[in-house]
């Protein structure tokens, strides 16, 4: 069993600026069709689902991880802030997952409350919605 990092956007902000933002900061952004997220989760966001990276597990992840001084952290903060420039994109969720759990918790905050502490202090199984506008 694993971690997995996804991600999750309003469809209407699934477009070629959100691509664009996401190749710039070599983040994933193929369409998921995860129903098991789906049916696992006791919260269900709207939008369009992806994985956060291409690795085979996220187990290593910076997210989650408590260790707040490294380069994955700081590529998420610059990606947020370069999405926060769309005004079309008005939140993403972020969550790290492990295999088979539910999901039955969502915490909402302001980009502007976030820094690398708040992603390294991220907890596993919680739908984090980073309201951008």
């Amino acid at each position: 069993m694993c971690y997995y990092l996804y991600g999750n956007i309003d469809v209407t902000a699934y477009n070629e600026d959100f691509f664009k933002v996401c190749d710039k900061f070599n983040i994933p952004h193929n369409k998921l069709y995860d129903y098991d997220i789906e049916l696992k989760s006791k919260i269900k966001p709207k939008g369009v689902f992806f994985r956060l990276t291409d690795n085979h597990c996220d187990c290593n992840s910076s997210i989650g991880s408590e260790k707040i001084n490294n380069k994955e952290l700081t590529n998420y903060l610059n990606w947020l802030t370069a999405l926060k420039k769309y005004r079309d994109i008005n939140y993403v969720y972020i969550f790290k997952r492990w295999s088979d759990d539910i999901i039955d918790t969502k915490i909402t905050i302001h980009f502007d409350n976030i820094d690398n502490r708040y992603l390294a202090d991220m907890k596993e199984n919680t739908f984090y919605r980073i309201q951008l506008l």
